[in-house]
């Protein structure tokens, strides 16, 4: 599946990206505020500019992911395959490193801007109206660490392409991790002292989903890594350090410390993630919610009153639900960690 992505058209596909309009019908919900707490146009504008920044921003980390896998694999897109051909020889590895170089720039090029752009925004004065889209946070994305941690990553796998086996591609190897760390500390912060707050608990679980979501990009990029100091991606000269699994390119042999270490750094990750999500599991669940909204109670006769019970028990049962996938997948993600030990 990961073959039929296009990733050689970037200087069209950001061309296009300028185009993009906004269709969005904000007058689908009635609305009786006052028209000085209505919506208004600034904050339309505001939400679609994040909107493409945010969008722009998981886009391209997809395709650079994807860009890496194809170095490692020696994978040529089923469009190169079929059209993007030189004397009939199908793409090198040095036009999937070209590729991979491209789409690593332009992500970083993007993510700048949207760094810049969640800087220089300020809170809104006021609660948006109800009829105001729901917009990713991009100060809260960033807050995760993950863009930051894959250009890392990225940065690692085309430096041992290039076969540079120096003090900084091990030193880029050993702090892969620390920007997790950084997310990891905000969002127990925030398990600590908003987990209780029914407003708080959406903002909280998307910085969960976010973390895990980054736990499994590290370790498809973790596992790029491996193949290319295996040989991988068309490395270039070189022999096996030793024989057996955790066979290494001789070339590599230095690296192999500097990955154990990454390696080890993102299996930390993995579990203290694990930790705080069954801790927000615990604390979620010793809050009530049928205790938390006993103050929104209104007079009712006895069939709406159960009405209301039952909604409450499936909301309590969702996150129960939602609970149970984050973990499964964490531990998913944490097996496949161990197996790429060297």
């Amino acid at each position: 599946m990961v073959s039929y992505l296009e990733l050689a058209d970037e200087a069209k596909d950001s061309k296009d990206w300028d185009k993009r309009k906004d269709n969005r019908d904000m007058n689908t919900m009635a609305s009786w505020d006052p028209t000085d707490l209505g919506l208004t146009k600034e904050m339309v504008d505001t939400s679609f500019q994040t909107e493409l920044l945010y969008s722009r921003t998981r886009q391209l980390l997809l395709k650079t992911i994807a860009s890496a896998v194809y170095l490692s694999e020696d994978m040529v897109p089923i469009k190169e395959t079929n059209s993007s051909t030189s004397n009939g020889v199908a793409s090198t590895s040095a036009s999937l490193a070209t590729n991979l170089t491209d789409l690593t720039s332009s992500l970083q090029s993007h993510w700048s801007t949207c760094c810049q752009v969640s800087s220089a925004s300020t809170p809104p004065a006021r609660h948006l109206p109800p009829k105001a889209p729901s917009t990713p946070s991009l100060s809260s994305y960033s807050q995760s660490g993950q863009v930051a941690t894959m250009l890392d990553m990225l940065g690692v796998a085309s430096r041992i392409h290039q076969v540079q086996v120096d003090t900084q591609t091990k030193e880029m190897m050993e702090g892969c991790s620390k920007h997790l760390v950084l997310g990891l500390e905000a969002l127990a912060s925030k398990i600590d002292t908003s987990s209780s707050k029914l407003l708080e608990r959406g903002e909280i679980l998307e910085q969960v989903v976010w973390l895990l979501e980054s736990v499994g990009l590290s370790a498809i990029l973790c596992g790029v890594v491996l193949s290319l100091i295996r040989g991988g991606g068309g490395a270039k000269g070189g022999k096996k350090g030793k024989k057996g699994k955790g066979a290494v390119q001789q070339q590599f042999s230095e690296l192999v410390n500097s990955y154990t270490s990454m390696l080890g750094g993102l299996q930390e990750v993995a579990s203290k993630l694990l930790e705080l999500t069954e801790k927000l599991e615990a604390n979620i669940s010793a809050e009530s919610l049928v205790t938390n909204m006993s103050g929104l109670a209104v007079d009712a006769d006895e069939i709406l009153a159960n009405e209301a019970g039952e909604v409450v028990k499936k909301m309590e049962k969702s996150y129960t639900e939602s609970f149970y996938q984050i973990k499964t997948i964490l531990k998913n993600k944490q097996n496949y960690l161990s197996f790429l030990r060297l």
